[in-house]
């Protein structure tokens, strides 16, 4: 039995920083999934608000004597190729420029149709506040393993795959560690 007990302590040793190393892998799958679903609900946001600025235009256009098209170059938006962030400050202008005629005309400010549909606009802000909100906590945390994966490859390792052997698992737990102190510390002890 003595011959044994060594065996058995490494054995136990090794599985505990396997079942580590799998629960930090698996969190970051997760943050990863979370990032892409805020995505999601970011790109549906921007939709809904854009179809709803698409639908002031119309009211606008209807209620207004001039019939100038003070939204075209934002109705145009969806043709071009610009990122989430571009096209939310777009819309954002879009929306000063829905409120600031909306202040202006007196047949606006009566049309009950343009009031509901700038109540949904303030809806979606709210939403699409939350979600970017939240995209970019979860971004937070992947700078953060991104960090620790530089760290370790100044060491000569490469801790973005599964560790092949029980050496390499205690090792990507080490980095862990370090980070760790690192982070409570503000400087890695080694």
């Amino acid at each position: 039995m003595e011959i044994w007990a060594p065996f058995l302590i490494i054995i136990a040793i090794t599985a505990l920083l396997i079942g580590i190393y799998i629960s930090i892998y698996n969190k970051l799958q997760f943050a990863k999934s979370k990032i892409e679903h805020v995505e999601s609900l970011i790109d549906e946001d921007l939709r809904i608000k854009y179809d709803l600025i698409v639908r002031i235009n119309d009211i606008i256009k209807s209620n207004l004597k001039n019939k100038k098209d003070y939204l075209k170059e934002y109705i145009n938006l969806k043709e071009q190729n610009i990122s989430n962030f571009d096209f939310d400050r777009k819309l954002k202008e879009a929306e000063n420029v829905i409120y600031n005629l909306y202040n202006d005309s007196v047949s606006l400010n009566k049309n009950d149709l343009i009031i509901e549909v700038l109540e949904d606009l303030k809806n979606i802000k709210v939403s699409l506040d939350e979600s970017i909100r939240l995209r970019e906590e979860v971004s937070e945390q992947i700078r953060a393993l991104d960090k620790i994966k530089k760290m370790a490859l100044s060491y000569g390792y490469d801790i973005s795959v599964p560790a092949s052997n029980a050496k390499e698992a205690t090792q990507w737990l080490y980095f862990g560690y370090l980070a760790a102190i690192k982070e409570n510390n503000g400087a890695a002890m080694s």
